[in-house]
This record gives C-alpha cells, structure tokens and sequence, in this order.
C-alpha cells in the first residue's frame, strides 16, 4: 500500500459483514510505518486481519528478512500446523515457543532476531530517516522529470516509485495521442539499458505501465544516493537516447 485509500474501511466493513479475510501486500510499503511523516499512507491498517512485511527490501535488512502480522495470532495454528509428531511435541520442555507450525515454512530460520538486531543498532530514528530520505529522492525526481522536456512521467509518482519515459526530440514535447506514441517510445527503455549496463554506468529497471509502452522506473531505498546521482542517472539516459537517433 503506498498511498491511503480512502475506500479501506469501507472494504474492511464489508470484509466483516461477509467472513472474509482481509490481507494487505504490505511487504514494501508497510516500512512507511516507521515513519512519523509517512505512516498515513497505512491509516485503517489496523483493521486488517494480516499485513505481510519484507523488511529487508526498503530498510536494507540483510536478506531475507520478512514478516508476517495478523490481527489475531490464535489463528496462525489452525490456519497453518500440521501436527508433525516426528517434529513438534506438545509435551517437551518450552513447546509453547516452537514457532515452527505456526508458519507454511516450517523449519525456516526464525527472521525476527535480524529485524530485532537492525532495530536495536540502527534505532527507530534512523530507520524513519531512511524513509523519508527515499520519499524526498522520489519528490526531487519527479520535479525534474516533469521540468524537463526530454523526460515525461508516465504515471503520477507513487511513495517512492518514479515512472518515465525518455521522449526523442521528434516527440516533443510528448503527445500520447500521437500515432507513433507506442511504437516509436516501447522499444526505447530497453535499447537505453544495454547500452548503460555495457557502459556501467547505471543500473536501472524498466516495465510497462499497463498498456502504455516500457517506462523507466527509478526506486529509492538506498540511504547512500544523493540528487547528484539522480541527475547523473538523467543526463546518462538522456545521452545513450541521443546516440540511439543520432
């Protein structure tokens, strides 16, 4: 969830009228919890019956470090044992501590002691700056983008999440009802990659955005990127795109 949605409860009422389980994909936004400044973007999260959490993706845990939180823990037995006897026995000493029938995972090592150790080391302001670190990135990056004719967005930024296209000079400025719109922009994302993995100088995704065409996508989770690399990664993407109609 990486903006509030204002129908959660709502859906939430209609979840209880109905029986039926509530879960939320929480596994990279629910960080934004940390976070004085961001934590609304989860509001009505507590009315959930489950919200899984990966840790290790936006505050940097070493991987895999990942949980799961349910609203009422009595029902993660019922919901996942197996009764192994050969593996859990009610009987030996501290039973009542064995987490293994308690998740589909069984004998996974137990996550919680890295999740712990980081929150202990790093503590809950440092963690709450690493969001809010990558929601200013995100923000800087999609004012320079919108300011600047060789880039568009192509979808309103979401948290952290930054979409665009690179747009060749005979596009602009970008018109998405032109004819060539698709065809001349899909292929564009991935031309520009190669030629930035071959040159190493930056390592970026691309994806399309429903039916619009293959779109750069820049993620801030990494404490250590600064705007001079947002601005170098730009000016890369808009050179290789240069050397591609020259």
């Amino acid at each position: 969830m990486l903006g509030a949605f204002d129908p959660f409860l709502e859906i939430a009422d209609l979840c209880a009228q109905h029986g039926l389980w509530l879960h939320i994909d929480g596994t990279f936004g629910a960080s934004a919890l940390l976070s004085p400044s961001q934590r609304w973007r989860l509001d009505g999260a507590a009315r959930a019956d489950s919200l899984s959490w990966n840790l290790h993706k936006m505050l940097g845990i070493t991987q895999h470090c990942a949980a799961l939180l349910v609203r009422r823990p009595g029902q993660l037995r019922p919901a996942f044992a197996a009764s192994a006897d050969y593996l859990f026995q009610p009987d030996k000493p501290h039973a009542e501590l064995d987490s293994g029938d308690l998740t589909f995972q069984c004998a996974r090592r137990n996550d919680v002691f890295k999740a712990w150790f980081c929150w202990k080391a790093r503590g809950e302001a440092a963690l709450a700056a690493r969001v809010d670190h990558g929601v200013e990135l995100a923000a800087l990056a999609a004012r320079r983008i919108e300011s600047d004719p060789r880039f568009a967005l192509a979808a309103p930024p979401s948290w952290v999440n930054v979409c665009f296209w690179w747009v060749p000079p005979h596009l602009r400025p970008l018109d998405r009802t032109h004819p060539e719109f698709h065809a001349h922009l899909h292929p564009i994302a991935p031309a520009i990659k190669a030629r930035l993995l071959a040159e190493g100088a930056v390592m970026l995704a691309y994806q399309p955005i429903g039916p619009a065409p293959n779109a750069f996508r820049l993620l801030f989770i990494n404490p250590a990127v600064t705007p001079a690399d947002v601005d170098h990664a730009l000016d890369a993407i808009d050179r290789h795109g240069r050397a591609l109609f020259a």
